[in-house]
């Protein structure tokens, strides 16, 4: 959902041309990884939430949370650590580790 990131926008509209072809009911539920404005702040905060960006707010659709036990917050956090070249950089390094929150966020989209 408003993903900035032209391949994984790309993605996304791909596997909803597929799903229209289903004639099944289908619910999405769509994982933001790109915004200008996600996640907030950019920081290390593992004792904060993942929220929406204000402007992703929208009465067309939710957002549904997925809480995180202990123990998958620190296998987060040792899979992050996996990423040594990246958090060397100082952007990266911040972005990377503003996804160590205490809960999972997805947009959740009925589709025809």
């Amino acid at each position: 959902p408003g993903d900035t990131h032209q391949d994984h926008a790309t993605i996304s509209k791909i596997i909803e041309k597929i799903l229209e072809q289903s004639p099944n009911k289908k619910i999405a539920y769509k994982y933001l990884v790109h915004h200008h404005l996600y996640p907030r702040p950019k920081k290390y905060a593992p004792d904060l939430y993942t929220l929406p960006p204000i402007s992703l707010i929208s009465f067309d659709g939710g957002w549904e949370r997925l809480m995180l036990s202990e123990e998958t917050e620190n296998l987060k956090q040792r899979a992050l650590k996996s990423y040594k070249s990246q958090l060397k950089n100082p952007l990266l390094k911040n972005l990377l580790e503003s996804s160590i929150r205490k809960n999972e966020l997805f947009a959740v989209e009925s589709l025809p």
